[in-house]
């Protein structure tokens, strides 16, 4: 991991050049997985991604010796099966009420840049799973501004992922990906939450601190994704 901490000192067209394989695993390869496979493959897939740990270090190491085989030499971030993580909630349970709901959370390493994904939720319903749809929490640009506030705003935006209409095939899937507007955090910062809640006192009702800041906990963005994924946003 010294050589990423490294990267994040260069400028951004490095960072950009050393995260391509990362990009392509994120964007392409796992949402490839997840649309493509049918069955018991995707069921394996899914019992693989809630300990993702060597399946996705291996993949990653793939897809960074492909490169180099393509010509691009540069060096890739380099990642251990320790730096992802992942849990499988299955309903019907206190976050998931319905019976037939699978989501899986892989949490992957820290984003070196904007665009990277912070956690991917890969949610299934229904017999053999005919209802599925990725959701990704990735790096959102923050400006200069917002850096100096009190508190630091919400470094994520959830984008949705799903398939196209375009070929089944899992090498030639039409994957089609946009913004939901959600901004959330990358990770659960209780101190924020705290400093947040002790500046706040007495200013807003608890529904409303509770509001404000639900997306400071990783509990939170459970939540968050469940009502996504049933239509209950809102």
């Amino acid at each position: 991991m010294t050589r990423n901490k490294q990267l994040l000192e260069r400028d951004d067209i490095d960072v950009t050049r050393a995260t391509k394989a990362r990009d392509v695993m994120e964007h392409e390869i796992l949402p490839g997985y997840f649309y493509g496979l049918e069955g018991e493959s995707l069921r394996q897939f899914l019992v693989t991604l809630s300990k993702p740990g060597e399946f996705l270090a291996h993949l990653h190491r793939n897809l960074r010796n492909d490169l180099v085989k393509e010509g691009n030499n540069y060096p890739q971030t380099e990642y251990e099966p320790t730096d992802f993580d992942g849990v499988a909630l299955i309903g019907p349970n206190p976050m998931i009420p319905e019976p037939d709901v699978v989501i899986v959370r892989v949490v992957m390493p820290e984003p070196e840049r904007p665009n990277l994904c912070a956690r991917m939720f890969f949610c299934v319903a229904g017999e053999g799973y005919s209802r599925r749809k990725l959701y990704m929490t990735e790096k959102a640009e923050i400006s200069p501004e917002d850096k100096k506030g009190q508190f630091a705003p919400p470094d994520c935006v959830v984008f949705e992922c799903g398939r196209g209409t375009g070929s089944k095939d899992r090498e030639g899937l039409e994957l089609v990906r946009f913004s939901t507007g959600i901004r959330v955090y990358s990770g659960e910062n209780l101190e924020l939450k705290t400093r947040a809640f002790e500046a706040l006192k007495g200013v807003k009702s608890q529904e409303e601190l509770d509001k404000s800041f639900k997306n400071y906990t990783e509990g939170a963005q459970w939540h968050l994704i469940h009502a996504l994924f049933m239509n209950k946003l809102g």
